[in-house]
């Protein structure tokens, strides 16, 4: 696997350039810091090439530094980083980094004005001394032409399009840049004030029944329009608990439902009826200031969603999709374009499922008469879950709503506080799933462990062979002084060993005289004594051993026994075997 050089300044020394392949940039960071090291060090010209060759660590640079020493030390530092690049990067560099220029734009770049411009100001110094680079009349009409619609209309109508000088151009269209990025800011966060407090981003009101998509009345006019604050939200909140409705609250919210992204793009479905007769209302600011102050209990919470996998009859591969984890629906339902894009076969219920919509004091019948064969897979494909059936229904809030029926089925158990569907018969965890590592790597065989053996041998053999050369032109090699052979010392080494093996002789012949009737030799087996001193029988091992046993009333057995165990267990007495024989 190939890695990119790079340039290590040290400090007082040359720059290292590391192994790798070498791009345009890292030649060009390499070249200028060893024009800073010359400057520093008041290296002369004819010793620049050498003095900054021991920096180079890539072996196959030094091998063609190692093949032509001689030529490549005697150039100039130009003509050998003219040499380098021309060796040792891609044919085609400068038509990659000219593209580079001339396909990237503001918008794509995600980043400030700023930075974008710098960006291809050293693009464009990778190409100095090239045919290919740009003067300041072409970039700077290249910066004008790939800017993003906002920053090019504030263009279009200022003076600073007519500024023929690049750096105050640059400067002045990086202050109309962070203007933009403060105002887009400041929308962005009266945008989100204004979610927050349930208002619509078209008509700019707070806590109404619909979103800008839906929204009845327009925008604002302009004449006269105050930008909306937090007082003006907490004062309609204020005047919404504080009105009195007119009939008995019964309400739904339902919306057409497309793929849904997020926790946030599933509507709201509700049914709200109180039990009493009575109207609520209240004059005072009690209930208000009671409500303001209980910011602690939830009135929100996410729901469970769960990114799933389902087969296709047509594809090869499973289709992703999301599904809703509802364990109060008693039943499975799947949108009608889901089961048109997988094309799965739908079945006739027997007796058609009617639905009930209601929305003030209207009712609407829907009547549901399909059902499809549903099966899910996680997303790891380490876990799918038991065939059930879903109902075709139009216009849900999300691809599948996975209910009651479902969740019995499968095992699943849910906890809402902790966030997690579990399965447990398995023990996985739908909504939290375990991290699966990749198996590790196989054990290469003997014949590639040989093959790479050998070609790491071939890389060190090179990499000895320069460091030898090396050590051989810039160091001044001395042959080892060997001192000449010392011919009394070996005679006197000599003739301590000589001695020390005669005193161990003679203490040997000692001892053997002292204890001579240990060392005679053993007589022959016929000179012998054949006088019997004694004998050794030895024993019947097929012979079967009697146990003593004595006699006991058979009255007292269990006590005895249950004596007997109790002294076995305090220790007082141990069983003792008796010996064969």
């Amino acid at each position: 696997m190939s890695t990119t050089a790079s340039v290590e300044p040290t400090s007082g020394k040359a720059p290292v350039l590391t192994a790798g392949d070498i791009s345009p940039a890292v030649m060009m960071d390499f070249e200028n810091a060893a024009l800073d090291f010359f400057v520093a060090k008041s290296v002369p010209a004819e010793k620049q090439v050498t003095m900054i060759i021991p920096g180079i660590k890539d072996l196959r640079i030094r091998n063609w530094i190692t093949a032509e020493c001689e030529r490549i030390i005697a150039l100039s530092f130009a003509n050998f980083v003219s040499e380098l690049c021309t060796n040792y990067l891609q044919q085609d560099w400068e038509d990659q980094v000219h593209n580079d220029i001339l396909t990237s734009t503001l918008s794509t770049s995600k980043t400030s004005f700023w930075n974008w411009s710098q960006h291809l100001l050293k693009l464009n110094c990778l190409l100095q001394g090239t045919p290919s680079v740009f003067d300041e009349a072409a970039l700077c009409n290249h910066l004008e032409v790939h800017l993003d619609d906002e920053l090019k209309g504030r263009l279009r109508n200022s003076e600073t399009r007519k500024d023929k000088n690049f750096k105050t151009w640059v400067a002045a269209v990086c202050l109309m840049d962070e203007a933009c990025t403060v105002e887009n800011k400041c929308q962005h966060e009266m945008i989100e004030e204004t979610l927050e407090h349930d208002g619509c981003t078209k008509c700019r009101r707070f806590y109404t029944d619909h979103r800008s998509q839906q929204c009845p009345n327009g925008f604002p006019v302009g004449k006269g329009y105050k930008t909306l604050t937090l007082n003006d939200a907490l004062a309609t909140k204020k005047s919404k608990a504080t009105a009195k409705p007119s009939s008995k609250p019964v309400a739904t919210t339902t919306s057409k439902v497309e793929t849904v992204d997020s926790d946030d793009d599933i509507s709201t479905a509700a049914v709200v009826l109180l039990h009493s007769p009575a109207k609520y209302g209240s004059d005072s600011d009690e209930d208000w200031e009671m409500s303001d102050h209980d910011v602690s209990l939830p009135i929100h919470a996410k729901h469970l969603i769960w990114n799933c996998q389902v087969n296709s009859l047509t594809d090869d591969f499973p289709v992703k999709t999301r599904t809703l984890i509802d364990n109060s629906a008693h039943l499975v339902l799947i949108h009608l374009e889901l089961v048109k894009k997988l094309t799965l076969k739908k079945y006739c219920l027997n007796k058609p499922e009617v639905v009930n919509v209601a929305f003030g004091n209207e009712k609407n019948e829907t009547k549901l008469y399909f059902y499809i064969k549903l099966s899910v897979t996680s997303l790891d494909s380490t876990w799918t879950s038991q065939s059930v059936r879903a109902i075709v229904t139009p216009g849900l809030c999300t691809p599948i709503i996975l209910g009651l029926p479902w969740l019995e089925h499968n095992n699943i158990v849910t906890d809402h506080a902790t966030h997690t569907c579990i399965d447990k018969k398995n023990n996985y965890d739908l909504l939290n799933p375990p991290v699966i590592l990749p198996p590790p790597p196989p054990k290469p065989k003997l014949r590639e462990q040989i093959k790479s053996t050998k070609a790491d041998k071939k890389l060190v053999l090179a990499e000895l062979m320069m460091v030898c050369n090396d050590h051989i032109r810039h160091l001044n090699l001395k042959p080892e002084e060997v001192k000449e052979f010392n011919v009394a010392g070996a005679i006197r080494d000599r003739i301590e060993i000589l001695a020390l093996q005669e005193a161990l002789k003679e203490k040997e012949d000692t001892m053997k005289s002292d204890f001579k009737y240990i060392f005679e030799p053993i007589p022959h087996v016929n000179e012998l004594p054949q006088d019997v001193v004694a004998e050794i029988r030895i024993k019947d091992a097929e012979r079967t051993i009697k146990s003593c046993s004595y006699p006991s009333p058979q009255k007292y057995k269990e006590a005895w026994q249950t004596l007997i165990q109790q002294h076995l267990d305090a220790g007082r007495i141990c069983l003792v075997l008796p010996r064969l024989g």
